[in-house]
């Protein structure tokens, strides 16, 4: 996965993201794995969902490491539920609910309050959403 920097940001005007909610069937083994969000510099949150529903994130940026969150997640209806047994510093309160979506040919993860820019911007770069991490 390539992180990019504030300073890569192409802003193209008139672009509509070609995105689906998706169905309430979405198999939780699609979601296993790694997934980030960020730009790169003082935002980057790298989330791991594993395969026994736990879950793992960690905020990083120029100056290291913010915060960290974990516990159990839960898909239902087309969206991740977190439910945490340790949140530090920036995380607290952070991962609470992502709204799974199909943009394309992938699946992104999107938080409710982005959801306005995802569809404007779309996933690329991943400022609005969480991609698979390579």
């Amino acid at each position: 996965m390539q992180r990019h920097a504030k300073t890569s940001f192409l802003f193209i005007v008139g672009f509509t993201a070609l995105c689906a909610f998706a169905p309430g069937g979405t198999p939780p083994d699609t979601l296993f794995g790694k997934w980030y969000i960020g730009d790169g510099t003082g935002h980057n949150v790298d989330l791991a969902l594993g395969r026994d529903f736990t879950y793992h994130a960690v905020w990083t940026g120029c100056l290291g490491t913010y915060g960290t969150a974990k516990g159990h997640w839960e898909l239902r209806g087309g969206k991740l539920t977190f439910t945490q047994t340790e949140e530090t510093e920036m995380m607290r309160k952070h991962l609470r609910t992502l709204i799974v979506v199909r943009e394309k040919k992938q699946v992104v993860l999107v938080p409710p309050k982005q959801m306005s820019d995802f569809k404007k911007l779309g996933s690329n770069p991943p400022y609005w959403c969480y991609v698979r991490d390579q």
